[in-house]
């Protein structure tokens, strides 16, 4: 039996694709029905809980500066992709996230998030390349590499507004490998769907291959199918899925308001790919339908210590492997396919097994409980040291660690260190250490250590070199100083004239903090009466000063602006209503042009 799709863990895990019997899956006359979406209503178990993200492009780069949105709450990533959502309320049951980046197809992802935890997930971003053309009168086919091709009718292409389009239609497409290990990262939502047959209740979904399509005129205008209209889409099957793919297969949209698909027609198999008839454009996804259970499990060490951020694999001989990584309590928790036994991996660096097991069958809520894996101390880092200013202790400072695509950032009440990271892989021999000097605003030379071993670096001297980025702010005599990732800066050229903005967000504890100005201009001078400030917060400080364009600096200042990558400096001050009381504020910035 081939393996349909892959196995899907996320911090939750989401195992699908098809059973030993999926050639006897018989779909005929379904009729697409518009109104089903409208009677979904997703099940909800409204939790607390945090969530990590790590944004990245098809070649695993990081991908700064991508707006997120959760909940209506808009986040950006951070220089090395991540993104962070503190204490929030998600929904245990399914809570959507979609990141948004100029020149790639809309991502999300559809997470399962554990109650009082920090979770995780990553999203690989497609570029969107309109590289395929054809004339709206004439209609025409496109074809992709690997073998899709998309087939339009004549005179179907209308704007935005509903009007008839008539000249180049430009096209943006990309089909997804269902045997490549990718699929999961690239794809949007999740492998769950609402169907025909299943009274609006969700269903893991198994699939054969999905494309993302979207339609741009001449003057970059968004274009889609008419209502009239419709296009053919032709997705080849794999040769390693060929011989088990059933006649007809049920062809899903993606629902971005849900992050679920939609069952909306059928493909047949014809000369080894799926044929189907699509109405508009989204993501579209062949899949079968599957029922489907829960599991969660906690791995810790031998001293219980959890085990974070570690990849967990679950592989089926009918449904392919999966994988996910622990949450901040060591615990992941997911869906899996009803009924099948599974290979249970705990993952090191370079795909390390540290422990293995068979699990299941599960037809209800699984859980494992604590597992205990004594196999990891030695895979750790440890970094011993203290921080000093030119002889002098340093006692409220950072220690800033970059290895491999991670940066942690370990904020120091005492000048002394001892540190522990997890970096040990082939691949990642060295671990990057720098001290930060949090009250004169600078810090060390990077040091470099050796990955798996212990190390004293000894006395950091965090007076050597400027603090490359960092915003500080101070509200009646109490300062607060932020340099981790989420400060950011960009000057932009709104209708005719420059603009410069800055942001800076991120957290403190439990507490999210977020700061956001910005002025008319892009050069050095004075712009006390030339800005605008949205928010100035912390709510560790209980902070909370909302400008609106009424509680603006009194002065604002801008003492470096030049090109992407040069830093921009500047100090304000004023007078603010903290929650009804005047609040005196002052700040200066340092922050690197986006």
């Amino acid at each position: 039996m081939k393996k349909y799709g892959l196995l899907v863990l996320m911090l939750s895990l989401v195992l699908t694709a098809c059973r030993k019997d999926i050639n006897e899956v018989v779909i005929v006359d379904i009729i697409p029905d518009p109104e089903i979406i409208e009677g979904y209503e997703p099940a909800t178990r409204m939790v607390n809980a945090s969530l990590m993200g790590f944004v990245v492009d098809e070649t695993g780069t990081p991908v700064p500066n991508a707006e997120v949105e959760f909940d209506g709450d808009l986040y950006s990533t951070d220089p090395f992709g991540h993104f962070f959502i503190n204490d929030a309320e998600m929904n245990a049951l399914g809570s959507l996230v979609k990141v948004r980046k100029s020149g790639y197809f809309d991502g999300s992802r559809r997470f399962f998030p554990i109650e009082d935890t920090r979770n995780r997930i990553k999203i690989e971003l497609i570029p969107k390349i309109f590289d395929l053309a054809f004339e709206s009168t004439a209609g025409g086919t496109v074809s992709l590499p690997d073998g899709p091709t998309i087939e339009f009718s004549s005179n179907t292409i209308v704007a935005a507004d509903g009007s008839n389009y008539t000249g180049t239609v430009n096209v943006a497409a990309k089909w997804l490998d269902p045997s490549s290990s990718s699929v999961y990262d690239q794809m949007p939502g999740g492998l769950q769907g609402v169907g025909f047959n299943t009274n609006n209740e969700e269903v893991a979904l198994a699939t054969l291959g999905m494309i993302a399509v979207e339609l741009e005129g001449e003057n970059g205008e968004a274009l889609n199918l008419s209502e009239t209209g419709g296009a053919i889409l032709t997705m080849p099957i794999p040769q390693s899925l060929l011989a088990d793919a059933p006649a007809q297969i049920p062809l899903w949209s993606y629902n971005e308001t849900h992050g679920i698909w939609v069952e909306e027609s059928v493909a047949l198999l014809q000369n080894g790919a799926y044929v189907g008839t699509v109405s508009h454009f989204s993501f579209w996804n062949c899949d079968i339908p599957h029922p489907y259970t829960d599991i969660t499990m906690t791995f810790v060490d031998e001293n219980g210590i959890p085990l974070v951020n570690y990849q967990v694999t679950l592989t089926s001989s009918n449904f392919g492997i999966g994988s996910g990584y622990t949450n901040s309590q060591g615990s992941v928790f997911g869906i899996i396919p009803a009924g099948e036994t599974l290979d249970l991996n705990l993952n090191g660096l370079c795909s390390v097994v540290l422990y293995n097991t068979t699990v299941g069958p599960f037809t209800s809520s699984a859980d494992l409980g604590v597992i205990t894996v004594t196999t990891v101390n030695n895979l750790s880092t440890n970094v011993t040291g203290s921080l000093e200013c030119n002889g002098v202790p340093v006692n409220d400072g950072l220690l800033i660690a970059t290895y491999g695509n991670v940066t942690e950032y370990h904020y120091l009440d005492q000048n002394t260190f001892d540190i522990f990271f997890f970096p040990t892989c082939p691949a990642i021999s060295t671990v990057s250490i720098t001290g930060v000097n949090l009250d004169d605003l600078s810090q060390s030379e990077v040091q470099t250590v050796t990955s798996g071993i212990t190390t004293n670096i000894g006395a950091l001297n965090v007076c050597q070199n400027p603090l490359e980025q960092y915003f500080r702010i101070t509200v009646d005599g109490v300062t607060k100083t932020y340099v981790e990732p989420g400060l950011y800066a960009f000057a932009v050229d709104s209708i005719g004239a420059a603009q410069t903005m800055v942001s800076v967000w991120g957290s403190t504890g439990d507490d999210n903090y977020n700061y956001y100005f910005s002025f008319e201009g892009a050069t050095t001078g004075d712009y006390s009466n030339d800005h605008f400030v949205e928010i100035l917060a912390d709510g560790a400080e209980n902070w909370f000063l909302s400008g609106n364009g009424v509680d603006d600096f009194d002065n604002l200042f801008i003492t470096q602006h030049g090109d992407v990558g040069d830093p921009l400096t500047g100090n304000f001050n004023g007078i603010f209503s903290n929650q009804g009381t005047p609040v005196n504020v002052s700040g200066e910035f340092r922050i690197l042009l986006e």
